[in-house]
């Protein structure tokens, strides 16, 4: 049996060790999953096993040979891949042409089509997917593009195959098409390592999970023996209770409503609901029911076609995003990196672009009063860079996403819109947000929040609404918050109850 072996693995940046005598074995035929915080050292040990990082002590052995990869050519040519969280397609290029570049084959030097194709539908027959070898990758859904990543790998006829938070940027439905093909793997006998931090996935997909803290091994389990607040505990050292502050009651006064949204494309069907001051309203739904485009409507980022928003009794104006930011509405995006940052310039120009207007510009910038309030920003988010003069894209997902907050906090919001605000963020930066966020609330912030994690939906709201096919299906308040009631919101239609 070709097992991979990792034995007493460690690794050094600088004089940080960032992995301390790691034991790990993988087998065929299963998928392992590695969990654990952010800069627990998951990604740093595929990289080291795709032969992108050099180790410093220990062995990696696989079919009971030892292995030392120069460079990720190494680890192809032993039968390693490794499906990165970024896509790395050509999207003009077709997908035939994106699984063989850099690796043609060739007869008597010129590019074998016919062989690539063949390569391609005896893959394709296997594993029963449903993408033509000459569509180009940008007429594909995300999902497929997935697939088409997977493919690449396999074309390599790698043995061993590790998915690095490859699923971050999918929803429930594609993710689950992407695991169809992974359990086909499986039961092909390949090794599978999985890494992820939405822990559902990990539950449904894995048949042993690996714990790493700190760079060392905390234990390797069955999944099947584990539960969320077990797990949760062995990565973090508190149990999911902990993670979601304690829900207090909003005030009475209605803050913020929505009265008969509806949009040409009945996108959005007779939205309506009210929102109280300092109260955490969560929207519920599957991908493409209408919750990003509500969130946009709100947001003065798309127009609507009937219907009204107030913010304390008054009209705002429809499809301006100007209008709204003056009256204190702000959107945190889904998509920090394109939507929300400007990632090769420094933390204290993220923090302060939005507010220089109104704050510091009086014909020049008050430089100490600048520095100042990054200063205060970066502690009170508890940004972890080592200065604020840091590129925004040297800092991890969870610390972008703090600069994203810090940065609308800064413009004293009155109404907090929340696209999947902890997507791809590890349990203990999430724990940091959702605190932040219930002491907005409290500090009389009316805040709406949309995410694809339920137990996020649950653990934070006071209210939750559900949506299928653009309507809102439920309203839902204290002991009713559950996966349950929110399951069959989103599953069916109906009138709202």
């Amino acid at each position: 049996m070709k097992t991979l072996e990792v034995k007493e693995l460690t690794k050094y940046f600088g004089k940080n060790c960032v992995l301390n005598n790691v034991n790990i074995t993988f087998l065929p035929g299963e998928i392992h999953a590695i969990v654990g915080e952010n800069g627990a050292g998951k990604s740093t040990l595929l990289k080291i096993l795709m032969g992108q990082f050099p180790f410093d002590g220990g062995s990696i052995s696989y079919n009971n040979k030892k292995m030392i990869f120069r460079s990720p050519f190494d680890a192809k040519e032993n039968s390693f891949g490794l499906v990165y969280q970024e896509l790395t397609l050509i999207r003009e290029m077709s997908v035939l042409d994106n699984l063989f570049l850099g690796s043609e084959y060739t007869k008597h030097g010129f590019i074998s089509r016919k062989k690539q194709i063949e390569k391609f539908d005896f893959l394709k027959e296997k594993f029963q997917f449903d993408i033509s070898h000459d569509e180009p990758v940008k007429n594909l859904s995300l999902s497929k593009q997935y697939l088409v990543e997977v493919l690449r790998v396999l074309m390599e006829d790698s043995e061993v195959i590790m998915f690095d938070e490859t699923t971050s940027a999918l929803d429930d439905d594609e993710a689950e098409s992407l695991f169809d093909i992974i359990r086909m793997l499986k039961d092909s006998n390949k090794i599978i390592i999985f890494i992820s931090h939405r822990l559902n996935e990990i539950f449904a997909i894995s048949d042993k999970i690996t714990v790493l803290k700190d760079g060392e091994l905390v234990n390797t389990l069955f999944t099947d023996t584990l539960t969320h607040d077990s797990l949760i505990e062995l990565m973090v050292g508190r149990t999911i209770k902990d993670i979601y502050p304690a829900k207090i009651k909003p005030r009475d006064e209605i803050d913020f409503s929505v009265e008969g949204l509806t949009t040409k494309d009945l996108s959005l069907q007779n939205i309506s609901f009210d929102v109280r001051r300092g109260e955490i309203v969560g929207i519920a739904g599957l991908k493409g029911h209408g919750q990003n485009i509500l969130l946009d409507c709100i947001a003065g980022i798309r127009k609507y076609d009937t219907g009204k928003i107030k913010l304390e009794n008054h009209l705002i104006p429809r499809g301006n995003v100007r209008k709204a930011v003056k009256n204190g509405i702000f959107l945190v995006p889904e998509d920090r990196k394109t939507e929300a940052l400007f990632l090769n310039h420094s933390v204290g120009r993220n923090l302060t672009i939005s507010i220089l207007n109104n704050r510091y510009l009086y014909k020049v910038i008050n430089k100490k009063r600048e520095t100042n309030f990054i200063n205060d920003s970066v502690c009170e988010m508890n940004i972890k860079c080592s200065s604020y003069k840091n590129m925004v894209s040297e800092l991890s997902g969870g610390n972008q996403q703090k600069v994203v907050l810090g940065k609308v906090l800064g413009t004293e919001p009155k109404v907090l819109l929340f696209n999947e605000p902890t997507r791809g963020i590890d349990v203990n930066t999430k724990q940091e947000i959702m605190m932040r966020i219930r002491t907005l609330s409290d500090e009389g912030v009316s805040v709406i929040i949309y995410s694809s994690d339920l137990l996020e939906i649950i653990g934070i709201s006071n209210t939750v609404y559900t949506m299928y096919e653009g309507r809102i299906t439920r309203k839902l308040t204290d002991e009713q918050i559950n996966e349950i009631e929110i399951m069959q919101g989103i599953h069916s239609g109906g009138e709202m109850r």
